[in-house]
C-alpha cells in the first residue's frame, strides 16, 4: 500500500473495504495502519447505484463513494464484475497490476515479477498470458529480472 500515496493525490478507503482487508491473514496491525497517514477513511453513508447491488459490500461501497462523492477518482478494483459495473457507471478503474506497472514506470519498484508471484502464491489469479504480457511491457522476464 505504500505505493499508493506516491501514485495518487488522495487514497480514500471505504470502511467496508478496510473491514474486508482487516480479516485477511496478512492484514496490517493497528500500528502499521496508523503509519499509513495518507489514508482517508470514508463512512458507509452513500446510496449504492443499481449497477453495484450484486457486488460484495466492499465493492458496493467503492462504487457508491465514487458515484456520490468522487466521480473523477480512479478506482482500484481487481474483481471483473466490479470493474465492469464501474465502467458502466463511467468511472475510471485500475487494478493491482496497473498500479505495479505504473510504480515500475516511475522507478518506485525495481521489479514487479516477484510481487506478482507473491500475489499468485497467496491465491490471487492472474492468467499466465496476462502475466507474460505485463512483464514484457515493463522489460522483465518471467523471473522478474531486467
Amino acid at each position: 500500500m505504500g505505493l499508493l500515496n506516491h501514485l495518487f493525490d488522495r487514497v480514500v478507503v471505504p470502511f467496508e473495504v478496510w473491514g474486508e482487508l482487516a480479516h485477511r491473514p496478512d492484514a496490517f496491525e493497528p500500528p502499521q495502519v496508523a503509519a499509513l497517514s495518507y489514508l482517508e477513511f470514508a463512512p458507509p453513508d452513500f446510496l449504492v447505484p443499481a449497477e453495484a447491488e450484486a457486488l460484495d459490500p466492499g465493492e458496493r461501497a467503492v462504487l457508491a463513494l465514487a458515484v456520490g462523492h468522487l466521480p473523477r477518482a480512479t478506482l482500484l478494483i481487481d474483481e471483473r464484475r466490479a470493474r465492469k459495473a464501474a465502467k458502466e457507471l463511467g468511472l475510471r478503474v485500475v487494478g493491482t497490476l496497473g498500479v505495479l506497472v505504473e510504480a515500475k514506470r516511475q522507478d518506485l519498484l525495481t521489479a514487479i515479477g516477484p510481487l506478482m508471484e507473491e500475489r499468485i502464491s497467496n491465491g490471487i489469479y492472474f492468467g499466465p498470458q496476462l502475466v507474460e504480457r505485463i512483464l514484457a511491457a515493463v522489460g522483465e522476464d518471467s523471473r522478474g529480472s531486467r
